[in-house]
């Protein structure tokens, strides 16, 4: 990256020149990504030109969502504006499921409405998924609360298990006490499996103590029986008790 930094945009239509001509196949997507990008950074117009001059249509669309990323570093916002513009379709759904994650960064909110823009689609649910991992980043009880807004279907479960799976990592007990107070369902059932899941990696003897704590049932075996395959990697001697 320190590298890439270093190279003088005026000099980057020569580099792609002689990536597209001369690099070895294998390593010519991920070089060009890495150059559009930096080219888009400083200099929109001529990346775009280039990146639209690239005749096949799957390493035009790549090269279009390493643009697109370069120009929401700088500016997220006007990113996404212009892909609003863009005709519907495959690439303009890939696109907003790219931006809206890095535009949630700074305002989640829009992030949101630009997920939805895209539509439900097969990329709705990932969008959604990005947008509250960000957000529960930044905030997370904020997160929590928007996701509850939400309607019932995939772009509420997705927000739940994006919020469970990032706030376990900074406050378990906080993260599992949101996901018990979920009203019963299949997304408190998700939430809180990924609260647990999350929480084992961190400290799988708490969690244990937790699983251990629930009714009798189908799916608290389910959890001890992943809990002792994680507790095995952490304490040998304590997962043979648990077996």
């Amino acid at each position: 990256t320190k590298l890439l930094d270093s190279v003088d945009v005026a000099d980057l239509p020569q580099l792609l020149a002689f990536v597209d001509k001369d690099a070895a196949w294998n390593v010519r997507p991920g070089l060009r990504q890495m150059l559009v990008s930096r080219w888009a950074e400083t200099d929109l117009q001529g990346a775009l030109t280039y990146v639209q001059s690239i005749s096949n249509k799957i390493e035009r669309e790549a090269a279009m969502g390493s643009f697109v990323m370069g120009w929401a570093s700088k500016d997220a916002q006007a990113a996404a504006d212009w892909i609003k513009k863009l005709p519907p379709g495959h690439l303009r759904s890939q696109l907003i499921s790219q931006v809206s994650s890095a535009l949630a960064a700074k305002d989640p909110q829009a992030a949101l409405d630009l997920a939805a823009d895209g539509g439900r689609n097969n990329r709705w649910g990932a969008a959604t998924y990005g947008v509250f991992s960000s957000w529960a980043t930044k905030n997370p009880a904020e997160a929590a609360a928007k996701a509850a807004e939400l309607p019932p279907g995939q772009q509420r479960s997705q927000a739940f298990q994006a919020i469970a799976a990032t706030w376990v990592a900074r406050d378990p007990q906080a993260a599992l006490a949101w996901a018990n107070d979920l009203p019963t369902g299949p997304d408190k059932r998700n939430a809180i499996n990924a609260v647990v899941s999350g929480w084992m990696q961190q400290d799988a003897t708490s969690a244990v103590a937790y699983v251990q704590t629930l009714p009798a049932g189908a799916e608290r075996n389910k959890m001890l029986q992943s809990a002792v395959g994680m507790v095995a990697y952490q304490d040998p001697n304590a997962a043979a008790q648990l077996a």
